[in-house]
This record gives C-alpha cells, structure tokens and sequence, in this order.
C-alpha cells in the first residue's frame, strides 16, 4: 500500500519533495514527453522551499526556477511561526532547530545556496525576513528583504 504523499515527507521535508521533482523530469524525459534539459521547476511556499532546493541540492537537474515566497531558511521560519504552525515544521523536517541543528541547517537551501547554478527569479513578500540569491551571469548575489 502506498503512503499519502504527506506522510512520505514526515521527518524528510527538502529531500523527498527533490527527489520525487527530479524523478517525474527524468521519466517523463524516458517517455518523450518533456526535455529534461529544458525543464523548469517553480512553486509557491512550501513549493518555493522545495524549488529553492532542488536548484540547490541538484544544481543540474533544471534548466531553471520560479520561486514564489518559498522558505529558503527553516530556522528563520520556525522561529517566526505562530504556535499552532511551527508544530507542522517539526513534523515534517524533524527534531527541532535546537535538538538537531544539523539537519535544519542542511535541509535548509540557503545552506547551499552557493550551488546554484540556473537562472531563479524569486518572488516574495517583505513582511518577514527572508533570504534569496539571484544567479545572472556575473555570478550569484545574495538579497536580503526585511519587513
């Protein structure tokens, strides 16, 4: 019996999401249906998290992406969450930022922002901190937006 997508990402939030997006390219790719070279990533929010790190983590798996306010630091996230959400986080990345501060920092894509290598237009609100990289051809900037 197959989990519900949701419960696959429990405690794998940021690997499972990438994996599952550069997966569906490659297959689709094998039935002739897409061009793997020229395939995109985009999302919003969690989607956005999981744009920002699949262009992270897999730098050659998409010829570019969209990210639309999408969580590029899961600490900063958590820290700013009110009670009743920052319970999701913790359920679907695992551990907390303080009990495993490793893996919230790798899970993280601004962790490896430096590894990006397609061309990301990010979209995103200013009410929060947020932290985002935009790749051009003289190479990556870091913006920082704060609300």
């Amino acid at each position: 019996m197959h989990r519900l997508p949701r419960e696959r990402l429990l405690g794998r939030w940021g690997d499972v999401d990438v994996c599952d997006s550069i997966t569906a390219v490659r297959e689709l790719g094998a039935l002739g249906l897409v061009d793997p070279a020229r395939a995109v990533i985009r999302g919003g929010s969690a989607g956005g998290f999981t744009t920002f790190a699949a262009l992270a983590t897999a730098p050659s798996a998409f010829a570019a992406g969209t990210s639309m306010y999408g969580v590029s630091d899961l600490r900063t996230l958590q820290a700013v969450l009110h009670k009743f959400e920052s319970y999701y986080l913790l359920k679907y990345v695992g551990g907390t930022p303080e009990s495993d501060p490793e893996l919230w920092w790798e899970r993280s894509p601004v962790s490896h922002a430096s590894d990006i290598r397609a061309p990301l237009l990010v979209c995103a609100a200013v009410h929060i901190q947020l932290h985002f990289w935009k790749v051009d051809v003289y190479g990556m900037r870091h913006v920082d937006f704060a609300g």
